[in-house]
């Protein structure tokens, strides 16, 4: 499980690590009520305000059902050789 967790992780430029994260945001008091440190981020908000509300949510609505079937499908595959199915039985090994 570890080794495919450190597989899955991707590395991104908006995506700062969390010591430098919190750097940038003990420098960010004081400078307004949205903290948004780091200048990915930034970029990331900038492009948000120009993108109609109804583009946002078909956005998120379509990231979260992907997301939903991904872990349905890890779920499932998970459970299914431990549990039996209606019917049928476990055979024993010779």
């Amino acid at each position: 499980m570890a080794s495919s967790v450190a597989k899955a992780k991707r590395f991104s430029s908006f995506v700062p690590t969390s010591d430098a994260y919190a750097h940038a945001a003990v420098r960010w008091i004081g400078h307004g009520a949205l903290c948004v440190p780091n200048a990915g981020h930034r970029v990331q908000r900038c492009l948000a305000a120009v993108v109609p509300d109804c583009i946002h949510d078909w956005l998120r609505l379509r990231e979260h059902l992907r997301q939903r079937a991904l872990f349905q499908r890890l779920r499932s595959a998970r459970a299914a050789p431990s549990t039996p199915t209606i019917g049928t039985t476990f055979r024993e090994k010779s």
